[in-house]
């Protein structure tokens, strides 16, 4: 009876989010047509409100990718298109792109060695992306997220790049390590300012890390951060699809 009731529900959030997708990009399109509109008109009250409703429409697009990943993910749909380049190089864009969106955070990156590998690169941007907006999320206001590279040998004598994110956050306790990476689980705290999401973003990025021959794990104690660790092999996933 489980199996069967998860099915439906995964096959009812594939046809939801495919139904959703269409109009909402629609109203995000007008939108952005009528947010340059009212910029080269300076209506400074109408350029807030269609900021804030264009930044409302990406926010549900993504949520809606994340429902329709999710269920990729499930069927085994997802494929990966591996291609080479700089690991070193995307985290550093993505943590300015993360800087300015949130404002008041600041994202360090520390690269050491070389970190040139190969994988899905819109795919480990994707993981790299909800680790820092969850780090965002859950870190006070002025606090500093810690991006680091390096290289590192598994027991196997495997190559792999080891990333970590540490942030100021009120940290996760010990009973909820593995869960947040459950599908929908969503950690309680008092600090991730009402931003809610589906509780997707973290089962996603671990069941990508998977596929590219990797793990994604974290640490952390209540009152003192959480820092989520990705190994990655260096040349990338066993077999890509």
């Amino acid at each position: 009876r489980q199996q069967v009731m998860m099915a439906a529900r995964q096959e009812f959030l594939g046809i939801v989010s495919h139904e959703l997708k269409t109009p909402v990009a629609v109203m995000r399109a007008y939108t952005e047509l009528l947010l340059r509109r009212a910029e080269r008109g300076q209506l400074t009250a109408e350029i807030d409100i269609l900021r804030r409703m264009t930044d409302q429409s990406e926010r549900m697009l993504a949520m809606i990718e994340q429902l329709l990943d999710s269920r990729r993910l499930e069927a085994g749909l997802l494929t990966l298109e591996v291609s080479h380049f700089d690991l070193g190089d995307v985290l550093r864009r993505l943590a300015h792109e993360t800087e300015l969106a949130a404002g008041s955070h600041t994202v360090a990156v520390d690269v050491t060695g070389r970190t040139t590998k190969e994988a899905d690169r819109r795919r480990i941007e994707e993981v790299f992306t909800n680790l820092l907006d969850n780090a965002v999320k859950y870190s006070p206001p002025g606090g500093t997220i810690q991006v680091r590279v390096t290289p590192d040998s598994s027991p196997t004598e495997e190559k792999n790049l080891l990333v970590s994110i540490h942030d100021q956050g009120p940290g996760i306790a010990p009973a909820d390590h593995e869960r947040v990476f459950e599908r929908f689980f969503q950690a309680t705290g008092h600090l991730h300012k009402g931003r809610t999401g589906l509780g997707l973003g973290l089962f996603i990025s671990r069941e990508l890390v998977r596929r590219h021959g990797g793990e994604v794990w974290v640490e952390s104690k209540p009152g003192e951060g959480s820092t989520f660790f990705v190994r990655l092999p260096i040349d990338g996933p066993a077999t890509a699809e």
